[in-house]
């Protein structure tokens, strides 16, 4: 299973100018953007000026869209013995899970930022995430299997987007180490999480993929999770 990418702040800048400030270079933000009845505030970012290369590429992808506003979270599965899931409270951080993965992504604004940034860099930002969204307690969740690292999963809750008491939430990333691809570890991720997000209490969950993400659009399909009209976005980081 390839990675989903929730359009997560931090590697989708729009095309602002950036400034320069002493021997650092800030890429573009703060900026808001609106989809789908919620903003999204963008984090800024400094990078040394001699790995600086242009924020926005000359190119555009299309993104699907699904939400999921059922009443019911997906069924828990229970793991194999030699399965086990690791969390943020108590395991450091899969950077190298991460890069690996999206070293390997197919999605355009995963590629771009690898290059910009090194798979290591770019997997940092992703786990810590960009303002405007914000983690549950257990922050990340990995699949371990056979006592090695298969898949990881980000559930988040967008700040400032509650209806009613209920948050609005994203799956801000997700993806399969390619050696364990085609095993249906993405379906245990994607239930993992959205049982997560369903408990602490959500009035929906907004998630997007590249539109080339074959199997990706296939697992929320067969999921039960609704599609939304596709949207052009700029490759940005």
């Amino acid at each position: 299973m390839s990675p989903i990418m929730a359009q997560p702040p931090a590697l989708q800048r729009l095309g602002d100018a950036p400034a320069t400030q002493d021997s650092n270079l800030t890429l573009p933000g703060p900026t808001p953007t609106f989809v789908e009845g919620h903003s999204r505030t963008l984090a800024q970012a400094t990078l040394p000026v001699a790995d600086y290369l242009p924020v926005v590429a000359k190119q555009t992808y299309w993104k699907v869209p699904f939400e999921w506003t059922r009443t019911v979270p997906p069924r828990d599965d229970p793991l194999s013995q030699d399965w086990s899931w690791l969390n943020g409270r108590t395991s450091p951080e899969p950077t190298r899970l991460v890069a690996d993965i999206l070293a390997s992504s197919p999605g355009p604004e995963d590629r771009y930022a690898v290059e910009v940034l090194g798979a290591e860099e770019a997997a940092r930002r992703t786990l810590a995430l960009a303002s405007g969204f914000s983690y549950l307690p257990d922050r990340w969740h990995v699949l371990s299997v056979r006592e090695q690292t298969a898949g990881f999963v980000l559930p988040v809750i967008y700040d400032g987007c509650a209806r009613d008491g209920l948050d609005e939430a994203t799956i801000y990333h997700m993806g399969v180490s390619p050696a364990h691809r085609g095993t249906g570890i993405g379906r245990l991720l994607l239930r993992q999480a959205t049982r997560l997000l369903f408990t602490h209490g959500v009035w929906r969950i907004y998630c997007d993929t590249p539109s080339n993400n074959a199997p990706m659009i296939h697992l929320f399909e067969s999921e039960g999770w609704t599609r939304l009209p596709a949207h052009e976005r700029p490759i940005a980081l």
